[in-house]
């Protein structure tokens, strides 16, 4: 297999999540509840980390490195936030209700359609900047005790949403 088969693919995600998120909140604009807008923030920030681990898998550019990042172990990392803030973020669809009663005052609305967002691009400049000093998800082609217990708190908040 080459190694940008799995950015590419990868993009593929991408493109599906930010379709989503546009048509969610979309849905939103149009019905004014809760659930589409946090639907839609969850697959923009999925389809953002998604970006960044594209951008940071090993195989972009030659010599087999990354484009984002330094380490290869980078992307990891970001795959692991595109499915924790797409676990929260589906979670607060259904916890959460708007601050203010039924009707949300538009800019509240607006303003964490670009806060979410913003600060899931925060931390991904933060997580390309910290990269050395992250501890590794991968280890010798295997997955370290720590992605492990990520993984399985991640599937522990995506099942309990489903209850």
């Amino acid at each position: 297999m080459p190694p940008w088969y799995r950015a590419a693919t990868n993009m593929f995600s991408l493109l599906v999540a930010l379709a989503v998120g546009f048509v969610a909140l979309g849905q939103y604009g149009v019905s004014k509840k809760p659930t589409p807008f946090w639907i839609g923030l969850a697959f923009l920030c999925f389809g953002l980390f998604s970006a960044f681990d594209s951008l940071s898998a090993p195989g972009l550019v030659r010599g087999g490195r990354p484009l984002l990042a330094q380490l290869p172990g980078t992307s990891a990392w970001f795959q692991q936030l595109s499915y924790a803030a797409l676990a929260v973020l589906l979670v607060a669809a259904i916890a959460l209700p708007w601050p203010s009663g039924e009707r949300p005052d538009h800019r509240w609305a607006v303003r964490g359609a670009i806060a979410i967002p913003a600060i899931c691009a925060l931390l991904g400049v933060l997580v390309l900047a910290a990269e050395p000093a992250l501890p590794p998800l991968i280890a010798n082609e295997a997955w370290t005790p720590l992605d492990v217990a990520w993984s399985s708190l991640l599937l522990l908040v995506i099942a309990g949403g489903g209850i």
